[in-house]
């Protein structure tokens, strides 16, 4: 098992997370004018909760409606501070180069 901690602490994930309606996003179905005809791609599915609520939605490459729609954006925002925050990214990369190996 792997153990995360955020670089910043989480207390700056946190209010990113809260900032970016985490906690009230819609799922991108209900996303009214938004119509997802992408076959492929990275979909993204968020649980959270707290002791009086719990949420779980998804989305389809929000990177593609994000220019359109603010709730694609916050996905979009999300997404790049989780990977920022766990430095995701750069795991990822070292992964991939050892598999080159």
């Amino acid at each position: 098992m792997v153990s995360l901690h955020p670089v910043n602490g989480w207390n700056t994930l946190l209010k990113m997370l809260h900032d970016n309606h985490v906690f009230s996003l819609p799922d991108m179905d209900k996303i009214y004018g938004l119509v997802d005809n992408w076959a492929d791609g990275t979909t993204y599915i968020v649980e959270v909760a707290t002791p009086t609520m719990y949420r779980f939605y998804r989305y389809h490459l929000p990177e593609k409606f994000s220019d359109k729609f603010q709730q694609a954006q916050q996905m979009v925002n999300i997404v790049s501070a989780v990977e920022e925050t766990f430095m995701l990214k750069k795991q990822r990369k070292q992964q991939e180069r050892l598999l080159r190996k």
